[in-house]
């Protein structure tokens, strides 16, 4: 049987336990051998998200927090920081297939995303030939939300919908931790990352401290 991997792509500004938790729970859904992180380049968050310089992380510590949760089945992949693919969903899919040799890749977000998904680049074959994993977030009711959406409905069959959510990450997110980073709050920044990732972002706080 081929290997069933699932892609968690994202800007990682910082990592978060969201992140793991959902890593963790798309690896239990479909059973995958591995799982991704797929980092975006800085130039997305600007075009897209419309993040201002202040807002980013380097790459050399994006890179650095998600390569300090790595494990035997948690890796990160480089495509889209190295410009190998363009940096859309689609394309991005497409490589992990080809270089994996395996057509069961799924691409796992949080319900706070899905309506984003009619925006994205070749999103109609996007969803045709691809799964989708949804892990609930901000306690979202997910299949409302497909059946809102007539281009998400007329999908319904390309979404997972995961059986299990944890309540303690749901409202944690990288721009809350990154206001913590400002106030230099390192209780509560904390409470939002793994242990590995506090070390690095709180290193880097320190650093700029000391340069300033």
């Amino acid at each position: 049987m081929e290997r069933a991997i699932v892609i968690i792509g994202g800007s990682f500004n910082p990592p978060t336990n969201a992140h793991l938790m959902l890593a963790e729970i798309t690896k239990k859904q479909i059973s995958a051998n591995y799982v991704l992180f797929v980092p975006t380049k800085i130039s997305y968050m600007m075009e897209w998200k419309k993040y201002q310089n202040s807002d980013i992380l380097s790459d050399d510590i994006r890179v650095q927090a998600l390569e300090s949760m790595e494990n035997e089945w948690l890796k990160i992949e480089r495509c889209e920081l190295d410009g190998i693919v363009s940096g859309t969903s689609y394309d991005t899919l497409n490589y992990i297939k080809n270089k994996y040799q395996t057509q069961r890749v799924y691409f796992a977000i949080g319900s706070d995303k899905l309506d984003e998904i009619p925006k994205w680049y070749n999103s109609e074959q996007l969803l045709n030939e691809n799964k989708f994993i949804v892990i609930q977030r901000n306690n979202d009711d997910i299949q409302q939300l497909i059946q809102d959406s007539a281009f998400l409905k007329s999908h319904n069959e390309s979404f997972i919908i995961c059986d299990e959510s944890d309540d303690s990450t749901q409202q944690i997110s990288s721009t809350k931790v990154r206001e913590a980073m400002d106030k230099g709050d390192y209780d509560e920044i904390r409470k939002m990352v793994p242990y590995s990732v506090y070390q690095i972002i709180t290193n880097n706080i320190d650093i700029q401290k000391q340069d300033e």
